[in-house]
């Protein structure tokens, strides 16, 4: 038999019918795969999915074959790639390079050019006819491959009638493309055709039983692969056929099961032959040996080169292993060594899309997208390319990178590439990311493009009720609810939850009554499963709000003994907890509260139970209940930030028990443990300070205060700190030296209550140092101060009253008694006018400006002065400020001394 240059059997081939796919590695270049195969964050991974058979027996020793034509019709090419008359085409040339390269697209683009140019030379059309089978056959396209040989059929139909050889050739071309088409047992029946009329020494012959071989293999019939392998080695023997069929054996005993056939025709073999050791390697993993595979495997990686068939065959099935093992990171480094040695584009873009799903799984996201990147560059053709693109948003959404991800999802539904499906996926997902970024004019716009251009109903109702929600996130609830409620009376298959959101949008607009109603009726229409139980929470909750709590703890109980699973459960014992907590019946809070920490400890409300029944102990006077409780918070949720605040109340507990120092400990160790959470260290640090300056501590509360500006600028607390200080330094009588503090924490809390406080310690302070400026500037520039905070619309009434007050000593203090005596008599006017409204607040301002004004009027030393100070104390009296008997006293005194008459 002549060694010649030929391509063996079935060419390469992919994406057989899943009847077909299974998981057999013919020796040269075969290729494990999974049908359908995974796109990322789908729940099937890479190794579990049922293999599929993708055989490539393009024996690296022939390559030459695929270099020139790929397929020959009598068997014999010459690499020149010339006419039997010498003539050259360029065009043949490029697509066989093309086709080496494994770009079987461009090789049958430059084939068919080929063809249109040997249009009147036989011998080159004929070839050019081969070479278009096989780069459709390299390229699975089943349908142009079948296409080329009817039309090949037709041309040389009377050469294939008349030639027996030309007619064998013929059936072995069809032979392969039936294999492609799924039809393996008309294969097999073509392939037979030939071996019975074609000599046993022929190219024909061996190509032959190659293929029909290989369809055994793909119909899982070990026994008759390797009766025909074996019969090719025999009349192969002396060739390179003996050779390829020993290897096919070898794969064929390792695939049926057989490891000790498969490893003593290994032993039989040379060992230091890179590819036995290579099937060796294949062998161990088939045993389950990874790490002797792994290790083998990695002594010879130095000899690899390029491209090669067993090569990937051995990379590919470790990568497959560690996948098995969940071991992503060492699957991907195998991965990588596929897609380097695959010899087609179709295998090297199978293998980005497995390394897409390793990266991912794995959570290297920044990875996956950077070869989802890679993969959308070199094949942005794929029939995989909309998926790529669609996970790649999805990745660069989980990244924050939102801009990106939109753009990818705009060029989705720009792209006339992608399929409306896919486009429809894209308009859903980006609407989602312009949502999350409360771009909802965006997100609008691209649910409206589902509406107008989704099939289906149900995606056109899903798209709808989005725009509904989007109302709702826009506070637009009156809108939403209506759109909702067109919505369920439109579909019946959105009515349910349609309802439910038009329900809780009436919610939000806080028509609790509307709410109480709709529920009612919605409950009698839909009275079981998931939606039905989040409509029970919603009525409870709906009663709470109407104030009917013995109503709404009720449903809460009911709810939580019917539906314990609901993640609203512990939800609804919280509620219950809160409505005895809120009526003072503390011993209803605290049994359910504790029913939360008994039955869910791990819910994430369960940290903020303890801490309510924590205060619950203490305000029942269960102080050593409440210790115990903040100590159950610090062992159970240390993390949590009601720990947090339980430590600052246990602080507080302290502070206000005088026990000073212990408190200060407490805050000290919430400093320290806290030091990664700027916003706790920093009020620890404050309330260190301040408890300080409380047990007269001031030098040390300095120090906290420092500490707490240095360590933290940033945070808004240090306003605070730097008010405790001017405090500090007030007490002291060191007035000017405060002014500069309270001035920084007025200017850090623009519009802020700190603000106004801080304006009005300021006027004290300059009103304190008055004395020192004859010409009255810092009197005026106290004034100045108590008259903004005059100004502001949106302080307390006993702060204004304040403010007043201040202001009318600054008018004393100039000598303009006039003014002072009209701002007292503003605030007892003003006290007078709120108590008949019903707003009663601390009269300490009051008092403070009765007694001034009374005294402003008696320094005149006249009766009609003394009459105006005896009105100002009658009204005090009828008022019932304390303390009255003073007050008529007061009253008494100065009708004796002015001689005032009844």
């Amino acid at each position: 038999m002549k060694e010649i240059i030929i391509i063996k059997t079935i060419g390469i081939i992919l994406g057989f019918p899943i009847k077909y796919f299974h998981s057999f590695m013919c020796f040269w270049c075969s290729i494990e795969f999974k049908p359908n195969h995974p796109i990322i964050h789908q729940s099937n991974h890479p190794s579990s999915s049922g293999m599929t058979m993708d055989i490539i027996l393009n024996n690296r020793r022939l390559k030459n074959c695929f270099a020139l034509a790929a397929a020959v019709l009598f068997c014999v090419l010459s690499v020149s790639a010339q006419d039997a008359n010498g003539k050259y085409y360029r065009s043949r040339q490029i697509g066989d390079k093309a086709f080496s390269d494994g770009y079987y697209s461009l090789a049958v683009k430059f084939y068919t050019q080929y063809k249109n140019e040997a249009a009147d030379d036989q011998a080159a059309l004929k070839d050019s006819y081969c070479c278009l089978f096989s780069a459709h056959v390299g390229n699975r396209d089943a349908k142009n491959a079948r296409t080329e040989f009817q039309e090949f059929s037709a041309k040389f139909a009377d050469e294939i009638a008349a030639g027996k050889e030309f007619a064998q050739r013929a059936d072995y071309w069809n032979a392969n493309i039936l294999v492609l088409e799924g039809e393996l047992d008309l294969a097999i029946d073509a392939y037979n055709r030939i071996l019975k009329t074609a000599p046993d020494i022929s190219d024909i012959y061996a190509e032959s039983l190659s293929g029909l071989a290989a369809v055994w293999v793909i119909k899982l019939n070990w026994d008759e692969a390797e009766k025909t392998y074996l019969k090719l080695e025999a009349v192969g023997k002396g060739t390179r056929w003996a050779d390829y069929a020993r290897k096919q054996r070898i794969l064929v005993a390792i695939y049926k099961g057989d490891i000790e056939k498969a490893r003593s025709m290994l032993n039989a073999g040379d060992s230091k032959n890179v590819t036995d050791v290579l099937l060796t390697v294949f062998l161990l993993v088939k045993e389950g040996k990874l790490a002797e595979a792994d290790e083998m495997y990695k002594k010879i990686r130095s000899q690899a080169q390029g491209p090669d068939s067993l090569w990937f065959l051995a990379s590919f099935n470790l990568a497959n292993a560690y996948l098995d093992k969940k071991n992503l990171q060492s699957a991907l480094v195998y991965q990588k060594d596929a897609e380097f040695f695959a010899e087609s584009e179709i295998d090297k873009e199978k293998m980005l899309l497995q390394m897409i799903n390793s990266q991912a799984l794995s959570g290297n996201n920044e990875g996956a997208i950077g070869t989802c990147q890679r993969f959308l560059k070199n094949y942005p053709n794929s029939s995989s390319s909309g998926r790529i693109m669609l996970q790649l948003a999805r990745m660069l959404m989980a990244l924050k990178k939102y801009q990106e991800a939109v753009n990818i999802y705009k060029e989705m539904l720009n792209s006339p590439k992608i399929d409306n499906a896919m486009k429809l996926s894209a308009a859903r997902e980006a609407g989602q990311v312009f949502i999350a970024e409360k771009l909802y004019n965006e997100a609008r716009e691209k649910f409206n493009y589902i509406v107008e251009n989704a099939q289906d109903r149900a995606r056109k109702f899903e798209a709808r009720i989005q725009l509904a929600d989007i109302l709702c996130l826009e506070k637009k609830y009156s809108e939403g609810a209506a759109a909702f409620e067109k919505i369920a009376g439109e579909d019946p298959m959105s009515r349910e939850p349609a309802l439910l959101k038009q329900v809780n949008a009436v919610f939000e607009m806080k028509d609790y009554q509307k709410a109480f109603v709709l529920l009612g009726s919605y409950m009698k229409e839909f009275d079981r499963g998931a939606s039905y139980q989040s409509a029970y929470f919603l009525y409870g909750m709906t009663l709470l709000k109407l104030r009917k709590f013995d109503d709404a703890a009720g449903v809460f109980a009911d709810f939580a003994k019917r539906f314990p699973e609901n993640t609203d459960a512990p939800r609804a014992w919280f509620e219950m907890g809160n409505i005895g907590f809120d009526s003072g019946n503390y011993k209803m809070a605290e049994e359910n509260y504790s029913k939360i920490l008994e039955t869910y400890p791990k819910d994430e409300i369960a940290p903020n139970a303890l801490y309510k029944r924590l205060y619950a102990h203490f305000l029942s006077g269960g102080e050593e209940a409440a210790g115990k409780d903040l100590e159950l918070l610090r062992k159970n949720y240390s993390d949590s930030l009601f720990t947090v605040k339980g430590l600052f109340w246990q602080a507080d507990f302290l502070r206000d028990g005088g026990k000073f120092d212990k408190a200060e400990a407490v805050l000290q160790e919430l400093a320290a443990k806290y030091a990664a959470k700027p916003s706790v260290a920093s009020e620890a640090i404050y309330e260190s300070a301040y408890i300080c300056s409380k047990a007269g501590k001031n030098d040390k509360a300095v120090k906290y205060l420092d500490e707490l500006s240095e360590k933290f600028p940033n945070e808004s607390i240090v306003s605070e700190g730097f008010m405790l200080r001017g405090d500090i330094l007030s007490e002291a009588n060191e007035f000017e030296k405060a002014i500069p503090f309270y001035t920084k924490a007025a200017e850090r809390r623009p519009g802020s209550n700190l603000e106004t406080a801080c304006w009005g310690r300021l006027g004290d302070c300059y009103f304190s140092i008055a004395w020192k400026t004859p010409d009255n500037s810092n009197i005026m520039t106290a004034t100045d101060y108590f008259r903004k905070i005059i100004a502001r619309t949106n302080i307390s009434l006993n702060f204004r009253d304040q403010a007043v007050y201040k202001l009318a000593k600054c008018d004393e203090t100039i000598g303009d008694k006039g003014s002072a005596l009209a701002r007292y008599r503003e605030i007892i006017y003003g006290y007078q006018a709120d108590k008949d409204k019903g707003e009663i607040r601390d009269p300490v301002w009051l008092i403070k400006a009765a007694q001034a004004a009374a005294r402003l009027y008696l320094e005149k030393e006249t009766p009609e002065a003394a009459e105006a100070a005896v009105s100002i104390y009658r009204k005090l009296v009828a008022l019932n400020m304390e303390p009255k008997d003073d007050f008529t006293k007061m009253i008494r005194e100065i009708r004796e001394k002015f001689k005032l008459k009844e």
